[in-house]
């Protein structure tokens, strides 16, 4: 993820002409304390850095955010949006850009229901249960008036992975749809027992975003049926940049949701530097701002802070070439902005824990 980040950054800067920039990289690790974070940051801003770059959830941003006030310089946080940030919270030194997996989510389990599924079964990886993808696909169920019949998440260690209490509850109970939250090789995993237990086949899945990577799919056989699936970016989206970033980055691999991210920072920085603004400055020079990015028109929302993308309509079928996993997107999701808004409101009244993973995307086999 890292070597994505870094391609991502120095194609858009050296695409869009950012001029003379030295990087300086740190590692904050997987699952880095804040503490930590704080430290590494705070270093890089007294060794002279202008704006960080930081792939961390929001909460950890809202921890270092009065390091950028007292040194008025920009914090750029990437993330996977499958964090909440604190209720009301607006960062006046920080831009966020997300992979809006909540909102994602939040979209997939609309589409089923919008479908007519009314009861729901819900299955998630021991990982995937520390993000908020859990939350979001239970209130878009309980708005459409449906119900969640069973809850089911794996065990941590992969030796011990099983999802037969999932098909034992599909079979007996009959859920109309099972929401899923699983990424990297945890996807893996329910996609080979799924096969076994024909669930592909048998009962209609809806996936959580990182289920949907294509990196992971393209060498993932196919378990036996289509799933479904909302998405920030594919490779098959048809728009101009979409095909020069896939051009600027053509090693295989090279392309793909973490690269995106990177280059959407590029976008920004390649306009932020040349201008000399930094900390609020550029802030409220990039307001309401909306550049040509891979995953369409994005769109930078002063009042929260945060760059926003479609989201599309996605199904991960069968590859006929190789075998393998596919995924295939048909347009945009006309409803996105108003599920946008109803998940602002989700975060703006939250009230449980905030208790979550913090940096880390792959899952570790313990």
């Amino acid at each position: 993820m890292n070597f994505d980040i870094m391609d991502g950054l120095r194609a858009a800067l050296g695409h869009y002409g950012a001029g003379e920039v030295q990087l300086v990289t740190t590692n904050i690790g997987v699952a880095a304390r804040d503490g930590d974070i704080y430290a590494s940051c705070e270093q890089l801003l007294l060794d002279g850095a202008d704006i960080i770059i930081a792939y961390i959830n929001p909460q950890t941003a809202e921890t270092l955010h009065p390091l950028f006030v007292s040194s008025d310089r920009l914090l750029l946080v990437m993330d996977s949006g499958f964090h909440y940030p604190s209720p009301g919270a607006k960062l006046s030194h920080a831009v966020f850009i997300s992979l809006q997996g909540a909102l994602c989510c939040r979209i997939a389990a609309r589409l089923a229901a919008d479908a007519g599924c009314s009861t729901f079964a819900f299955s998630s990886s021991f990982f995937d249960a520390g993000y908020r993808s859990g939350h979001a696909y239970y209130s878009v169920v309980e708005e459409n008036g449906g119900r969640i019949q069973f809850n089911h998440v794996a065990q941590l260690r992969r030796s011990d992975f099983s999802i037969a209490p999932l098909a034992e509850h599909m079979k007996t109970a009959g859920s109309d749809a099972i929401l899923a939250a699983y990424c990297g090789d945890m996807a893996e995993d329910f996609f080979r027992e799924g096969s076994l237990l024909n669930m592909f086949r048998d009962f209609r899945i809806v996936g959580s975003p990182f289920m949907a990577e294509e990196l992971w799919l393209d060498k993932l056989p196919y378990p036996g049926g289509d799933f479904i699936a909302a998405v920030t970016w594919a490779s098959d989206l048809d728009n101009e940049e979409n095909r020069l970033f896939k051009q600027c980055l053509p090693k295989p691999g090279k392309t793909n949701i973490f690269s995106v991210l990177a280059w959407e920072a590029g976008m920004m920085l390649s306009e932020i530097i040349p201008s000399g603004s930094n900390g609020g400055d550029a802030i409220r020079m990039l307001a309401n701002r909306t550049w040509n990015s891979p995953r369409g028109p994005l769109h930078f929302n002063a009042a929260t802070g945060n760059a926003e993308a479609p989201v599309y309509n996605g199904t991960v079928t069968q590859d006929p070439g190789t075998g393998n996993c596919k995924l295939k997107t048909s347009g945009a999701v006309p409803f996105t902005e108003e599920e946008r808004k109803k998940l602002q409101h989700q975060i703006d009244t939250f009230e449980g824990t905030s208790n979550n993973w913090f940096n880390a995307y792959p899952c570790l086999d313990s």
